[in-house]
């Protein structure tokens, strides 16, 4: 399979502080993205990211890999 990547400017009417605060912590993703999540804001993290209930054999259980920190401005994972 072929692995590629997203990018995607937005504007958000916050500093860029709350914004990597957001988008950086597990309890925080949690509201908008994957039903739960494993991850520490550290390069080099591996955690996976759970879309649907855990336990049941349909929930789709991603890895992820943290890959750059540099508060406020980028947290990147793939």
């Amino acid at each position: 399979m072929e692995m590629g990547t997203i990018e995607r400017e937005i504007h958000i009417d916050a500093s860029p502080d709350i914004v990597f605060e957001v988008i950086s912590r597990p309890e925080h993703l949690r509201e908008w993205w994957p039903d739960d999540i494993t991850m520490e804001p550290v390069p080099g993290f591996v955690g996976e990211l759970v879309f649907g209930d855990r336990s049941d054999p349909d929930a789709k259980v991603v890895p992820m890999t943290v890959l750059e920190i540099d508060p406020p401005r980028r947290f990147s994972f793939r």
